[in-house]
């Protein structure tokens, strides 16, 4: 956003603040829409092109998903791993990743989440976006991890985890792999008000209005990636970088923290580029091939028990 939109949209909604409820839901509608979206890199283009794209509704939209499958070829059916993109992007996001996991013997599946790239729609929550999740990776499972961007991050823990927030069946992943995290949802609902300047009357309108139009009878101050991925743990690598200027490092490390969770912290990448660097996905990728060793070595562990350490790699 350039900054003279920015300062007119700051400007409308402080003279907003007249009509708290109806200049709320309107933050949310803005909150809620994807940016335009943007063209794909030839790179990208020729490694979705050489997917199999499976047709698939959901909620009367159509989303594109696409799936690769493992070179070479296993006699029985590969573990297949789901990338799910964070807020204004799409599947492209992970093209980079899919020979090293193709390579490593997975099937890889991928989707456009609705409003982004080409699935169809024009807005998009988090409860809709894990009930769409959850959809895909009951299509085409059973899936053996998420890998998780942003806002696709917090997807992914709320469809492990968090069944009892979503009233969905939970997707049932042995390991997750999360790529600067957010990790409370009520937190980047603040972020974003404090971005816009909403008043806090207009905060708690938007807020109010989210719960209610997503059928919610909870605050949003339970979402938190944390809180979930402590009561009911996972095996999680979580990649964050020191510096990120989008998601705090904190909310990483508060992750990290949890059960059964690793932390790879990184430098220099920020929150776009580390979603595609070659140390990164190789680590990943090690992590994956490790979970089913791992899953054995950790079934004995109490699933409440909160860590007390914390384990980071450079």
């Amino acid at each position: 956003m350039s900054p003279l939109k920015l300062r007119l949209l700051r400007t409308g909604f402080r003279l907003a603040r007249v009509a708290p409820n109806g200049s709320g839901r309107m933050a949310l509608r803005l909150f809620s829409t994807p940016f335009p979206r943007r063209s794909l890199s030839p790179r990208a283009a020729k490694v979705l092109a050489a997917a199999e794209v499976v047709p698939f509704v959901h909620a009367g939209l159509a989303l594109r998903v696409f799936r690769w499958h493992a070179t070479p070829r296993v006699e029985k059916p590969a573990p297949t791993i789901m990338l799910v993109h964070g807020w204004s992007s799409r599947a492209a996001r992970f093209t980079r990743w899919v020979e090293p996991l193709t390579g490593a013997g997975f099937d890889v599946v991928a989707f456009d989440a609705p409003g982004h790239g080409a699935s169809e729609g024009r807005r998009l929550t988090m409860p809709a976006y894990v009930e769409a999740l959850a959809a895909v990776a009951e299509r085409c499972g059973p899936v053996r991890a998420l890998v998780g961007h942003s806002m696709g991050a917090g997807a992914s823990v709320f469809a492990v985890a968090g069944s009892e927030l979503t009233g969905l069946q939970p997707v049932r992943a042995e390991g997750l792999v999360l790529i600067a995290p957010p990790d409370s949802a009520d937190d980047i609902f603040d972020r974003f008000a404090a971005f816009v300047h909403l008043s806090a009357a207009q905060r708690r309108a938007m807020k109010a209005e989210m719960l209610r139009s997503s059928g919610l009878d909870h605050g949003l101050d339970v979402w938190s990636s944390a809180a979930l991925l402590t009561a009911r743990p996972v095996p999680t690598l979580v990649v964050h970088d020191r510096d990120d200027e989008e998601v705090p490092f904190a909310d990483g490390v508060a992750i990290a923290e949890t059960p059964l969770a690793d932390l790879h912290a990184v430098e220099g990448l920020g929150h776009h580029r580390i979603a595609g660097d070659a140390g990164v996905i190789a680590r990943a990728v090690q992590f994956l091939a490790s979970l089913s060793e791992s899953s054995g070595r950790h079934s004995d562990l109490s699933r409440a028990q909160p860590a007390s350490h914390l384990r980071a790699s450079a």
